[in-house]
């Protein structure tokens, strides 16, 4: 790969070329902000005031704000800039592979840096996948960054694929056959056979027909659309295929034995860059076999999920918002852990883009229920967004969500997120125990159903128990923990363990913050004398949410929740005085 060393000083028409490559790929869209944004970044950069770089000079001169931009609480500049980092990272993986120079935006700044691309030929092929350590998305083109092992399964599946499927060939039978095609842009994805990397009848017995079960579990999400029916043929090749646009994520996988013991090895590829997006290994934890199989089908489908939201997501914000349809603003307006700014513009950003969403197919249910869930949500942190206007258009938004996709796991469970923040604790539990029908690997679902109950009182042994195991059955890098240390927080506050709940909440403020946990924390701070820590935690979250107000959280969001339970008042005394404490100032 590239080093700082190849940067140098380029005639201006090799990078007018290169910027004319990058146009004309179409990965910045049309009418795009980024793509004059693209340009203004490199003239700068090329005409020595690189320096100048900084977020209030791109604001006013490329985005349009005034001299009055903060960027402490306008985040315009940092979306923007990642939105175009991320098209370059798209473009430099497929189409600009070969492109002989390369513009990166480096994390932390806003220069861009001019790099002269040169092929390491001589660097070797990483490890087999099967020994692969979790990864994070790549930036290499397929060529070097896929595995030995997830270049041999790729290949087999383009032998499992009519060669018709591959541009240039017969329109004929070009698509593919995929389960719930809502949408031409929704996630679609190929599960490869797993390949069977040992002779022993062991691993020959699990890898048998385990691609064809992981294929069944991922087929219960309704966002994913999962190739079926491939049939035989031979012809096709590999990069072909990739440019096909047909699938957007692989998921391979390998089995190996050791020593009695069984090791999978799992990776999901882009299906167009090859880039390798996730891996992990898991080992065998049950001597019986169909005990390992179900475990590894559900540990595996659960881990996917936020995978696919998250991968898919990125690829969206590289387009032009103009030009998405309406599945990827609903997708692009759905809470992926992850994936989210904690910040006023950003959660009202979601809610425009579910409204056009819904405006370009009024009768998508999934858009509904998102803007059901968003309106409920800002009506509990941000004060001015509480009215009866908005709770109306919220509920409005619920009913025709559950008319148009009562049976869409995804619908139902941003319909229980929207009925517990305004206190409907019964409703978002039967929601969340329906979505679990639906999609028994729901990873999120599987904690909150069992959690929902105890927002407001506490929770017996055996609950707080299950689930702190199952935060520790997560892997440490998972997303969904998050979700799982905020409710083990809520879970010990409502207990009355409040230095407990005080430790869970701060490894959660390590992975995200948002104006819901910070209050917590601090009313938790608050209960435990150290008043000034609580009021310094409540002013940092103002550069992101202006209006946050423990005594709105305290009088109006806690109660709302709370409604349903007569035992809630431990919980509500400890949010009131924070608000008292706040007010004393």
């Amino acid at each position: 790969m590239n080093s700082e060393e190849n940067q140098g000083v380029f005639d201006p028409e090799e990078v007018t070329l290169a910027l004319t490559r990058i146009s004309a790929s179409g990965v910045l869209g049309s009418k795009s902000r980024i793509q004059k944004l693209l340009q203004y970044l490199v003239k700068m950069e090329i005409d020595g005031q690189g320096d100048r770089l900084k977020a209030f000079t791109i604001a006013t001169e490329v985005l349009g704000r005034g001299n009055d931009f903060d960027p402490s609480t306008d985040s315009i500049v940092r979306v923007e800039v990642n939105r175009l980092r991320q098209a370059l990272e798209h473009y430099y993986n497929t189409q600009g592979a070969e492109d002989p120079l390369r513009i990166e935006i480096p994390k932390g700044t806003y220069r861009p840096k001019i790099l002269a691309t040169e092929p390491d030929l001589s660097e070797p092929l990483p490890p087999e996948a099967s020994t692969a350590a979790p990864t994070a998305r790549g930036s290499r083109h397929w060529r070097w960054g896929l595995t030995f092992a997830s270049f041999a399964l790729l290949a087999a599946l383009v032998l499992a694929l009519k060669p018709d499927f591959i541009p240039g060939l017969s329109d004929k039978a070009r698509t593919l056959d995929r389960t719930h095609l809502l949408d031409q842009n929704a996630i679609t994805v190929a599960v490869l056979p797993f390949r069977n990397l040992t002779a022993s009848l062991h691993s020959s017995q699990l890898s048998s027909g385990l691609g064809k079960e992981l294929r069944s579990s991922l087929s219960k999400n309704q966002a994913l659309s999962l190739i079926t029916g491939t049939p035989l043929g031979e012809g096709a090749d590999l990069p072909a295929l990739m440019r096909s646009g047909q699938m957007a994520y692989f998921v391979t996988g390998s089995v190996q034995e050791f020593s009695g013991a069984l090791r999978v090895a799992v990776e999901l590829v882009d299906g167009q860059s090859g880039e390798i997006v996730w891996a992990r290994t898991y080992h065998q934890e049950s001597r019986q076999l169909e005990a390992f199989r179900d475990s590894f089908v559900s540990a595996v489908s659960s881990d996917l999920r936020p995978q696919f939201y998250s991968a898919s997501k990125r690829t969206i914000a590289a387009k032009d918002p103009d030009d998405l349809s309406a599945w990827e603003l609903y997708l692009m307006a759905t809470w992926a852990p992850g994936e989210a700014i904690s910040t006023l513009e950003w959660e009202k950003e979601r809610v425009e883009l579910a409204l056009r969403s819904v405006a370009l197919r009024p009768e998508f249910g999934q858009a509904h229920a998102v803007l059901a869930d968003k309106l409920v949500y800002l009506a509990a942190v941000d004060p001015p967004s509480n009215s009866s206007d908005i709770l109306e258009e919220a509920r409005h938004h619920a009913q025709v969500a559950h008319e148009l996709a009562s049976n869409d796991a995804d619908v139902l469970f941003n319909l229980a997120i929207h009925h517990w923040h305004i206190g409907k604790i019964e409703q978002a539990t039967r929601s969340m125990a329906r979505v679990l029908e639906l999609d028994p690997n729901h990873v999120l679902a599987r904690i909150l159903v069992k959690t929902f109950p105890y927002t407001c009182v506490a929770p017996p042994d055996s609950i707080l128990q299950e689930a702190i195991a199952y935060d520790a059955a997560l892997a440490s890098d998972n997303p969904v923990r998050w979700v799982t240390l905020t409710w083990l927080s809520m879970l010990h506050l409502n207990r009355g363990e409040l230095d407990l709940a005080l430790a869970a909440e701060q490894r959660t403020h390590q992975i995200f913050q948002t104006p819901d946990t910070t209050l917590r924390m601090a009313a938790l701070l608050s209960g435990l004398d150290r008043i000034e820590d609580a009021k310094d935690l409540i002013a940092a979250q103002r550069r992101n949410w202006p209006n946050i107000d423990p005594a709105h959280f305290a009088e109006v969001t806690m109660p709302r929740r709370c409604h349903e339970t007569a035992e809630a008042s431990r919980t509500l005394l400890l949010y009131e005085k924070l608000a008292g404490n706040s007010r004393s100032d």
